[in-house]
């Protein structure tokens, strides 16, 4: 019943066992009367334990994943007409595991799991696209009309799990539900040159139909009953399992729905070279939206100066519009997630709540409307000799009305809002709200550099830098409804996850040595540092920069083969540790939010066939 037998990564887990122990006092007792068994206190080890695997972070890379991907490309000229086509398939099957639940826990039964159980998640994903278009001229006009269908479908199922609400006859395996996604894209572009005040104009439209649709579709029942099941442990306490599914509950038939809406486009572009040096852009775009996303005009401004033939400076300033996701209005999905309440680590059923629901109205939501944005760019390109160029660009983008999630909303008062609409008492909630404006400023550098050593071999580099910081500069009143019960809507947790917890600097080195049939191309990368906020400021964590290393080794045996081997993060290298209570039930080791990941280093090999 310890948690021997772990094994270390980087050397962070050497003292797990007595971590688990010492938190949960009752941990060896409790799970002998439930089970009968017989382990003592002296130091003796169930020898079950030798072969407990109960690591959720895997020190060889990440998760186990399946993939196939065919792609087509095609065309044919018909005359003065081209006609062409392509598409995709792709079919993924990957798999995640959750938090080991401890025997002592309440949810594991010991009928059915009596040394305790790491739950599973599988998803099958198939994802396919096709385009079928054609284009010429008319009377010097380029015209391009073009219709294409895309689907995406995301089949969920959960193993090694149950509903301990269900009592030891719950299933182990559910079928949680499926998520599918559509687009239909119909587009008309047209294009034309003029010679204008001694200057060229260009000239482009378009028009563009699109369909979409998404959907959720209902799991098994079991996997989001609510069950009554008890029993009394060891203490004589009688414990009430929480209910649905282990690792995700499944969609529920209030859950399941579907959304489907129709946009109309269109767009005028014009581009101006006055002269050779000077070069004057402008467009506008109109969008309509048959559902409550509306109508809008978005426009954008550009220019390029070529102050001398090594230097050229330039700028644009824009307006943006981004309508609702369909998903982000009736998503709605049950996952166990660790949280800080009260400063103690603890596990909660968090559900996602679409926010039309009756649930999530009755902790303030609102519909959700478009998120709109102004954009400001200013930078120049500098060429000071043959084979090297840099680029400096400084960027501005507000967004207004920015749609989030919100705060984690737990506790007695949010229980009884949730059982009062048909939910259970033994979930937390979050829904999407239009809760901020940011603002975001940074800057990008990129340099590239080619030449050559000697006659045998080429080198191309290429450098970059960015700064990028992201402020909230205003937050939504908080509902009433949200008020009466002392909880915030866009909490300090929730700030931090959009200003803090991503680096804000980037800097990378990366080359490509050519040496006839041989390439060799590795990039160093630095990420800045990270910050991890809570609510209570006392448990702020913060991990320093790292520098990753990729790199990838080809032979080019013939114009059809090529062989590459290859690593990404090449010395495998990890956050620092993250050192919270979380890591004695197998998983928590490192921060979630780093750009690199918390799996260490990926090697692989490739073969590459062309025809």
């Amino acid at each position: 019943f310890a948690v021997g037998g772990l094994g270390d990564i980087d050397g962070n887990l050497g003292s797990l066992a007595e971590m688990e122990v010492a938190q949960d006092e009752d941990f060896v007792e409790l799970g002998l009367h439930r089970m009968g068994g017989i382990v003592g206190r002296n130091g003796q080890i169930d020898p079950r334990d030798y072969t407990a695997d109960r690591m959720v972070t895997k020190n060889y890379g990440a998760f186990p994943a399946e993939a196939i991907n065919l792609g087509y490309n095609a065309g044919y000229d018909v005359g003065a007409i081209k006609i062409y086509s392509f598409g995709t398939f792709s079919q993924r099957d990957s798999q995640l595991d959750y938090t080991f639940r401890r025997p002592s826990a309440a949810e594991s039964l010991p009928e059915l799991y009596p040394n305790g159980f790491r739950p599973r998640r599988n998803i099958r994903e198939q994802d396919f696209e096709f385009q079928l278009g054609a284009k010429g001229n008319v009377s010097g006009w380029d015209w391009d009309l073009s219709t294409g269908y895309g689907k995406n479908r995301s089949r969920q199922l959960v193993s090694n799990t149950l509903n301990a609400s269900l009592g030891p006859t719950s299933p182990t395996e559910f079928y949680i539900g499926s998520l599918i996604s559509t687009e239909w894209n119909t587009s008309l572009d047209i294009t034309k040159g003029y010679e204008v005040g001694g200057g060229n104009l260009q000239v482009s439209a378009g028009v563009q139909h699109r369909r979409e649709t998404y959907e959720v579709v209902q799991g098994d029942e079991a996997s989001s009953a609510l069950g009554t099941y008890s029993y009394v442990n060891a203490n004589g306490v009688r414990v009430t399992p929480e209910t649905g599914g282990q690792a995700a509950n499944g969609f529920t038939a209030e859950d399941a729905g579907k959304l489907a809406r129709n946009n109309i486009g269109a767009y005028l572009d014009l581009a101006y070279d006055p002269t050779r040096d000077i070069t004057i852009g402008g467009a506008v775009r109109f969008e309509h939206f048959d559902d409550s996303s509306g109508d809008t005009l978005i426009a954008k401004l550009n220019g390029r100066y070529a102050v001398t033939p090594w230097l050229s400076l330039r700028g644009a300033v824009s307006t943006g519009f981004r309508a609702p996701g369909l998903a982000q209005q009736i998503y709605a999905t049950t996952t166990g997630q660790f949280r800080v309440i009260n400063g103690e680590q603890v596990r909660l059923q968090i559900k996602t709540l679409p926010v039309a629901s009756a649930a999530a109205v009755a902790l303030g939501a609102q519909p959700l409307t478009p998120e709109k944005s102004t954009n400001f760019s200013a930078g120049f390109v500098l060429k000071p000799f043959r084979n090297f160029t840099l680029s400096v660009d400084a960027y501005q983008i507000k967004v207004k009305d920015r749609i989030a999630i919100t705060s984690t909303l737990t506790g007695n008062a949010v229980s009884a809002i949730l059982v009062a609409n048909g939910l259970s008492p033994y979930i937390s909630a979050q829904y999407y709200t239009n809760a901020i404006d940011t603002r975001t400023r940074g800057i990008d550098v990129v340099a590239t550099y080619n030449h050559r050593i000697g006659s045998f071999a080429k080198m191309d580099w290429n450098i970059g830098y960015n700064y990028n910081k992201n402020i909230i500069t205003n937050i939504i009143d908080n509902p009433p409804e949200l008020s009466a019960i002392n909880f915030a809507l866009f909490d300090r947790l929730s700030q931090a996850n959009l200003t803090e917890n991503l680096p804000k600097t980037k800097f990378y080195i990366g080359n490509l040595l050519s040496i006839g049939d041989f390439s060799l191309n590795t990039r160093v990368i630095r990420y800045g540092k990270v910050a991890s906020l809570q609510n209570d400021s006392t448990r702020d964590r913060f991990f320093s920069a790292k520098w990753m290393t990729d790199a990838e080794l080809t032979w080019k045996v013939n114009d059809t083969l090529a062989l590459s081997v290859g690593a990404n993060n090449l010395f495998n290298v990890y956050p620092d540790a993250n050192g919270i209570a979380s890591t004695a039930n197998g998983s928590g080791f490192y921060p979630t939010t780093t750009p690199y990941g918390f799996t260490g280093g990926y090697y692989y090999g490739r073969i590459t066939l062309s025809y």
